[in-house]
């Protein structure tokens, strides 16, 4: 009797071997991707405590001045109360209903900029935008996240819907 494997058993043992592979690269790159959505969401959460934090001391959502060119960049001033000037609510020479100071920081300007980052805006594939009367609030998401366009749409109360092509 011959000791050791057969070249047919070495190669069906490869071939099992490279279809396991080939499942757990799978499953790999799909749990990647669930995190990165998840991470997103995460961070409209952390807007959407933000916003509502906003509406209870001014009364209203921060309203989107259409003088300003990007609405993103409207929406980080308002909440982290950096705003001067008159388009802005939050500024330091303002009151709250309460009569608090303005210049109010809601969230810090990092967790916006994970937003920014995990969404690819610095590479020009993702983007941000911000829409308000006051009343009800817009924010709208769209990443590119491994070659899948995702569009997050958050409303009042962090209602987060999520679509993908």
């Amino acid at each position: 009797m011959k000791k050791g494997f057969t070249l047919i058993e070495l190669m069906i043992a490869i071939a099992i071997i490279i279809i396991l592979a080939a499942i757990i690269v799978q499953s790999y790159f799909t749990l990647v991707n669930r995190s990165r959505v998840a991470v997103i969401e995460y961070n409209l959460k952390a807007i959407a405590t933000a916003l509502e934090a906003f509406k209870t001391n001014w009364t209203k959502y921060p309203v989107y001045n259409t003088s300003e060119a990007n609405s993103w960049a409207y929406l980080k001033v308002e909440l982290t109360g950096t705003g001067t000037g008159s388009g802005y609510i939050n500024v330091s020479s303002a009151a709250t209903i309460t009569g608090e100071k303005g210049g109010i920081q809601y969230i810090t300007l990092e967790a916006l900029k994970s937003l920014e980052i995990k969404s690819n805006l610095y590479n020009g594939s993702g983007s941000i935008t911000y829409t308000s009367d006051g009343n009800i609030y817009t924010l709208t998401v769209i990443a590119v996240i491994d070659g899948k366009t995702y569009t997050f749409t958050m409303l009042p109360g962090g209602q987060i819907t999520v679509s993908s092509n």
